[in-house]
């Protein structure tokens, strides 16, 4: 299982926690949408799943990052293209991030770290 899949697998068993709590799941990745559509389909998520082009919102969020050479060669060795995957040759990826928008359509939380704690953002609520 990749990491994508462990961290999004996670979310997705809390997700009668959020609905418990009246929010919404949206995930949303840098990866093109026939292979978002595949993870959905594979994990059976039912969430709404959006495609970021060229990680244009990560980068407006300032959680983007690029691989270093040597992490894409790894990745590339690992059966890993990025290139394929995302449709572009920027090896960019966002850091795994929570927002929690508020009614009023602003963020009222942001937050991230290698491991989201999903508990911990819910408390606020």
């Amino acid at each position: 299982m990749s990491i994508l899949q462990s961290r999004v697998t996670g979310v997705a068993g809390k997700l009668a926690l959020f609905k418990q709590h009246g929010v919404s799941l949206l995930a949303i990745s840098p990866q093109m949408p026939r292979y978002n559509d595949q993870l959905r389909g594979d994990l059976a998520l039912d969430f709404e799943w959006l495609f970021d082009e060229d990680n244009m919102l990560a980068n407006n969020c300032g959680i983007s990052f690029e691989l270093q050479d040597y992490a894409n060669s790894t990745y590339n060795k690992l059966g890993i293209r990025l290139s394929e995957y995302n449709g572009n040759d920027n090896n960019g990826l966002p850091a795994p991030a929570v927002f929690v928008i508020d009614k009023d359509c602003r963020v009222s939380y942001r937050f991230w770290m290698s491991i989201i704690q999903i508990d911990l953002v819910l408390m606020s609520y």
